[in-house]
């Protein structure tokens, strides 16, 4: 399907997107997902209606983030949950991997872990040793970087989200960013925060970058962030359907 069809497709199904709604709404109880605040935002925030209308399906979407949404649907919380690194890091990272067995993970997409400073910031480029010294704390002034004589603030999301477990399990070897650092409960939280910081280094998807005012860093670091579901055991028809739906939305979104 291209993109012009897609968009009248889409059209199509909004005409009677409100018809199917109130009918979803009167056959049962929605689909709660709970998990990734970077799926949340990049997805969902943009596309939910969508998503429901074309798989024909209420949703319910909270973000909590990856690992959160994990325990939530161990804990039968949750009827899925959306995650943003890999499913086995997030096991590993909450000491959960007794439940692998029980859990089947579903791509969707994916994203690239960025990072960037505030506009007004001289530096522009970091190598990976640079960026791995800030994040750890050995560096801690932009002086240190050949910047200005000023601390550096670290801004991220809170320990256990996929953007987090991403960056510290594949560039840090499973150590944790400073505890200095700012962490945020929700990744779409990050480029607000640090809009509002001069000395900010921040950590976030590169679609939430690119809708900032932020300043990106040139780095030879490259990190792929996975966008998934995770369901308890094979999906229903109805989850495959919500699974193949967003997927699709995704891919001609983004291509």
């Amino acid at each position: 399907m291209t993109f012009n069809s897609f968009k009248r497709y889409r059209a199509s199904c909004f005409i009677i997107a409100s018809i199917c709604l109130v009918a979803l709404t009167a056959i049962g109880e929605p689909v709660r997902i709970n998990g990734s605040t970077t799926m949340k935002s990049i997805i969902f925030n943009l596309h939910e209606e969508e998503i429901e209308v074309i798989s024909g399906t209420e949703l319910e979407v909270k973000g909590l983030g990856s690992s959160r949404g994990v325990k939530k649907l161990l804990q039968g919380e949750a009827d899925m949950a959306i995650i943003s690194a890999p499913l086995y890091k997030i096991l590993e990272k909450n000491n959960l991997t007794k439940h692998q067995d029980k859990l089947r993970e579903h791509k969707v997409g994916e994203t690239i872990v960025s990072f960037a400073v505030h506009k007004s910031n001289p530096i522009s480029t970091l190598t990976q040793e640079q960026v791995k010294s800030i994040l750890l704390g050995e560096i801690t002034s932009w002086k240190g970087v050949d910047g200005d004589d000023k601390p550096i603030k670290i801004i991220t999301e809170y320990s256990g989200g996929g953007i987090r477990t991403m960056v510290e399990q594949t560039l840090l070897s499973g150590k944790s960013i400073h505890q200095d650092a700012k962490a945020l409960p929700k990744g779409n939280q990050i480029a607000y925060v640090a809009e509002r910081f001069e000395n900010a280094f921040a950590v976030l998807p590169y679609k939430s970058l690119i809708r900032s005012n932020l300043k990106p860093l040139q780095t030879n670091i490259i990190i792929k962030q996975p966008l998934a579901f995770a369901t308890l055991g094979n999906p229903t028809t109805e989850q495959l359907n919500i699974i193949n739906t967003t997927k699709e939305i995704f891919m001609n979104y983004n291509n």
